[in-house]
C-alpha cells in the first residue's frame, strides 16, 4: 500500500499478494465515506437552504413533489408552467423513484422539508458510491488486482463528472453516467454472458432515462460486435447484450413511457421513433449470436445483417429524421430565439478556447493512457484496454460534435489515467528519496488528472472578469437565493412573466406559476416570452392578457436578461428598467434582488 491510495505498484501485485474482496470492500467504503463527507461539507450551505443551482434539478424536485402529492405515474405535465393547460415534460419517473422513496420514509420522522434535504443530498452520493465501485472493478480487471483505488482519486479530481454526482444534483445526468460505467464494465467483465447482460441492461436503462444516450447504445453494441468478429468466444457476451437491450428497453417502454407517448413519434423520448429499431436490432443480433460461425468473415456478415435490420427499422419508423434533427418538433421561433443559443447544443469548436481545451485535456490524457496500456499488455488485459480505447475515442468524437457529450468523455478517461498513475507510482516508489516519492506523486497526479493542463489553459486563455461582470454575477446570486424567492409567497398564488431560466426556481421555492421554462416541448411559450421581453409595450400587453399574467419579475443579473438587452436596447424590458414602463404596470417592492411589477 502506498500513500494511502489503496494502490500498489502495477508490476508487484501477484494474485497471492492482492487484497481479498472483503478487504477491498471495506477500504472502498472508507474512500466513499471520505468523499461523501468532503462533498457534504462543501455543499452544506446549499443543502441547508435547498438551493439547487441547475434549472433541471429544480424542476425535478417540483416533479417529485407533485408525484408524492398525487399526480399520476404517467402524468408528466407540469401544470404550473404555461397554465392552465401546463407544459409537457419529456422526462420519466425512473430517476424520481429513489428520491420519492427516501422522502416518503423520512418525512414522518423529520418533516417534509428536512426529508427533501436528506434525499437530495444523499441519493447523488449513493450514485457516486456505485460509480466508485464500478470503476474499482474495471481497474482490477484492466490494470491489476491492487489498482482499484486510483479511479476513485481521479474521479474526485474530474470536476465536471463529480459535480453530476454531488449533493443537490438530482437530475438524470449522474444516473446516466453510472449506467455508462456499468456498460464499460459489462463489455470487459470476465463472465461473458453476465457482462453482456449488465452492459445491455445499463445501456437500455440510460435510454429510458434520456434518449440522448442512443449514440452510446450504438457504440456499446458496436464495440461488442467488433470483438465478437475478432474472437468467436465473445459470442456469448453479444448474446447477453442483445437480451439485456431487448428486455430492459421493452420493460422500460411499458413501465415509464406514457401510453400516449409510445406511439407519438416524438424524438426526445423512447417512442415508436426508436423502439422498433432497438428491438429489431437486438433481436437480429441475438439470432446472429446463436449461429455457430467459426470464421471471422461469417461473423462479420452476420453482424452486418443485424445492423441492416436495425437500420431498416430505423428508416421505417422515422427515427433517422429524429437522429438528424432531434428537435424537429420544436416551435420555429423557439429554435431561432432560444435553442440556437443554448451552449450545450452546439459543437465544441464554436465554444471559446478555454472551454474547448479544458474539456478535451483529460479525455486526451486518458486516451493516451489507454493506448499505452493496450500496447504494453499482451495478456487478457489487452482486450479490456481495447474496449476502453475504442469507447474513449468515440466519446471524444461525440464531444467535438456536441459539448453535452464532454462529461461522458471525461468519465471514460478515468481508466487510462489510472493506468498511467499506477505505472508512474511504481517507478516513484523505487526511489530512495522520500522527497521524490512524495512530491513526485503529487506532480504525477496533477499531470495525469489534467489539473495542471487545465490550470495552464486558464492562464493562457482566461479573460479577466470586469467589475461589471462581477456585479452582474452578484445580482444573479441574490435573485437565486431560496429565501429571496420564498419571500414572494407573501403574494397570493399568481401567474408570473419572468426569465425562462428563472421559472424552475420560482416553481421550486414559491407557490407561484410561470409561463415558460427551458424545456423544448414548451417551445411556443418560450418564443412568446422572449418576443414579449424584447418587443414593444403593446406586444408585452398582448402577452400578459393571453397568459393572464399578474406580475412581471426581472432579475437583471441573469444572462437571459442580458440577451434581451442586446437584442432590443429600446425594447419592453429595457424601457421598464429605465423607469419608462407603461401605465398598466405598478412597481412592487418585495426584495432588493428583483424588479417586480404588478399588472393592472
Amino acid at each position: 500500500m502506498h500513500a494511502g491510495t489503496g494502490v500498489t505498484p502495477q508490476d508487484s501485485h501477484p494474485a497471492e499478494c492482492a487484497p481479498d474482496d472483503a478487504s477491498i470492500l471495506g477500504r472502498m467504503l472508507l474512500i466513499w465515506t471520505a468523499c461523501a463527507l468532503f462533498l457534504l461539507v462543501q455543499y452544506w450551505p446549499e443543502i441547508n437552504t435547498l438551493q439547487l443551482s441547475d434549472t433541471d434539478d429544480n424542476l425535478r424536485l417540483v416533479q417529485i413533489r407533485d408525484w408524492l402529492g398525487g399526480q399520476g405515474w404517467f402524468d408528466l405535465r407540469q401544470y404550473r408552467l404555461d397554465p392552465p393547460l401546463g407544459a409537457d415534460i419529456h422526462w420519466t419517473r425512473l430517476v424520481d423513484i429513489p428520491y420519492a422513496l427516501l422522502i416518503s420514509l423520512c418525512a414522518p420522522l423529520t418533516g417534509t422539508m428536512i426529508a427533501e434535504k436528506i434525499a437530495t443530498a444523499f441519493v447523488p452520493l449513493l450514485i457516486l458510491g456505485a460509480t466508485i465501485a464500478s470503476f474499482a472493478a474495471i481497474a482490477r480487471r484492466a490494470i491489476g488486482p491492487s489498482a482499484w483505488g486510483w479511479p476513485a482519486v481521479l474521479l474526485m479530481m474530474a470536476a465536471p463528472v463529480v459535480q453530476m454526482m454531488s449533493p443537490l444534483r438530482i437530475d438524470h445526468h449522474g444516473a446516466q453516467l453510472l449506467m455508462l460505467v456499468l456498460m464499460l464494465w459489462g463489455l470487459m467483465a470476465p463472465h461473458a454472458l453476465r457482462g453482456g447482460l449488465i452492459a445491455g441492461a445499463a445501456l437500455s436503462a440510460s435510454l429510458v432515462i434520456g434518449v440522448e444516450m442512443l449514440p452510446y447504445l450504438a457504440i456499446g453494441a458496436g464495440c461488442a460486435v467488433i470483438f465478437w468478429i475478432i474472437d468467436a468466444k465473445e459470442q456469448v457476451r453479444v448474446r447477453g447484450l442483445a437480451i439485456g437491450i431487448a428486455g430492459v428497453t421493452t420493460l422500460g417502454l411499458w413501465l415509464f413511457i406514457p401510453p400516449a407517448g409510445r406511439n407519438s413519434g416524438l424524438c426526445d423520448q423512447l417512442t415508436n421513433a426508436y423502439f422498433p429499431a432497438v428491438l429489431a436490432g437486438s433481436a437480429a443480433l441475438l439470432a446472429a449470436s446463436l449461429v455457430r460461425a467459426r470464421h471471422w468473415g461469417m461473423r462479420a456478415v452476420l453482424a452486418v445483417l443485424a445492423g441492416s435490420v436495425a437500420l431498416a427499422a430505423l428508416f421505417a419508423s422515422g427515427g433517422v429524421e429524429c437522429i438528424t434533427d432531434p428537435y424537429r418538433a420544436i416551435d420555429p421561433d423557439a429554435r431561432r430565439l432560444w435553442l440556437n443559443g443554448v451552449a450545450e447544443a452546439v459543437p465544441l469548436w464554436l465554444h471559446d478556447r478555454e472551454t474547448a481545451y479544458s474539456m478535451l485535456a483529460f479525455p486526451l490524457i486518458g486516451l493516451g493512457g489507454a493506448a499505452w496500456s493496450w500496447w504494453q499488455n499482451r495478456d487478457e488485459r489487452r482486450r479490456a484496454w481495447a474496449v476502453i480505447l475504442l469507447i474513449g475515442f468515440a466519446s471524444i468524437i461525440l464531444c467535438t460534435l456536441s459539448i453535452r457529450a464532454g462529461i461522458p468523455a471525461q468519465l471514460f478517461a478515468i481508466p487510462g489515467a489510472a493506468a498511467l498513475m499506477s505505472a508512474g507510482r511504481t517507478r516513484l516508489v523505487a526511489s530512495p528519496s522520500v522527497l521524490i516519492r512524495v512530491l513526485g506523486t503529487v506532480a504525477l497526479l496533477g499531470l495525469v488528472s489534467g489539473v495542471i493542463a487545465r490550470l495552464m489553459i486558464v492562464q493562457l486563455t482566461h479573460k479577466v472578469e470586469t467589475k461589471a461582470v462581477q456585479q452582474q454575477e452578484t445580482n444573479a446570486d441574490a435573485c437565486l437565493r431560496p429565501d429571496a424567492i420564498a419571500a414572494l409567497d407573501a403574494l397570493p398564488p399568481a401567474n408570473f412573466m419572468t426569465a425562462i431560466d428563472f421559472a424552475p426556481m420560482l416553481l421550486a421555492h414559491s407557490h407561484h406559476r410561470a409561463v415558460a421554462g427551458p424545456y423544448h416541448r414548451n417551445g411556443k411559450a418560450i418564443a412568446a416570452t422572449m418576443i414579449a421581453f424584447a418587443g414593444t409595450d403593446e406586444m408585452a400587453r398582448a402577452f400578459t392578457r393571453a397568459h393572464h399574467i399578474n406580475y412581471i419579475l426581472i432579475c437583471p443579473g441573469l444572462n437571459e436578461h442580458g440577451i434581451y438587452k442586446d437584442r432590443a436596447p429600446a425594447g419592453f424590458q429595457e424601457r421598464l428598467l429605465a423607469g419608462k414602463g407603461p401605465s398598466w404596470l405598478t412597481p412592487v417592492r418585495t426584495s432588493p434582488a428583483f424588479h417586480l411589477y404588478r399588472v393592472e
